[in-house]
């Protein structure tokens, strides 16, 4: 009964795999060979691109306006910061006294300027957490896309805010008046020429926009 199954028995044995591995393995070292990429990946490059823009306006242009770039910046933004607990509340209430609410919306408005180069700087700092390998795996990946999305999403968030306020506080300064939108749109684009640039730059942390493969 034996004799009669052998060519059975030859059929049903396991075919030998690559390089003597099962064909789980294969498939397990093919899967981890292709979840790694190299560390300047697609989105990688964008970011690095986005982030090298936002450096070339924070290098030459004018972050606090009267020429100090935005290194020179930072210092001023955080000593600031660190006055704030003492002109704040007197300034607040005398644009208080003088605009009422609109008064306090004004007086946000120049605190949010005033930190200006410490939020940009920070947000594409924060935007490089995570690996740095020469190859990475779809965590760290992920950790790396994650981080960009959550700095895209604050600096936008922010600017829009920061943009609206400074609308409002030209609004009041030129009594509502509408035929001012032009002059205020045109003094802020040249006051503020360099800061759009970098807020440009931002899009390029997104990962769902990957523009470069």
């Amino acid at each position: 009964m034996a004799d009669q199954n052998w060519w059975e028995e030859k059929d049903d044995a396991p075919e030998p795999k690559s390089g003597g591995l099962s064909e789980e393995e294969v498939e397990s070292s093919t899967s981890e060979a292709a979840s790694n990429v190299p560390f300047f990946s697609g989105y990688t490059k964008q970011k690095a691109a986005a982030t090298g823009l936002f450096a070339f306006s924070f290098l030459v242009g004018d972050w606090w306006w009267d020429g100090s770039n935005g290194f020179s910046a930072l210092i001023e933004s955080t000593l600031s910061v660190l006055e704030m607990p003492i002109w704040v509340p007197y300034e607040m209430s005398q644009m208080y006294s003088f605009y009422g609410f609109s008064g306090i919306l004004i007086q946000i408005s120049w605190v949010l300027w005033d930190i200006v180069p410490l939020v940009f700087f920070g947000g594409f700092a924060y935007s490089w957490r995570g690996s740095y390998g020469a190859e990475v795996g779809p965590e760290e990946l992920e950790i790396r896309r994650r981080s960009g999305k959550n700095a895209y999403r604050f600096l936008v968030s922010f600017s829009i805010l920061l943009l609206v306020l400074d609308c409002f506080q030209n609004m009041v300064w030129y009594g509502w008046d509408l035929l001012a939108i032009p002059n205020i749109l045109s003094n802020f684009l040249h006051d503020h020429y360099w800061q759009m640039i970098a807020f440009g730059a931002v899009f390029g942390l997104n990962p769902e926009n990957e523009w470069i493969k």
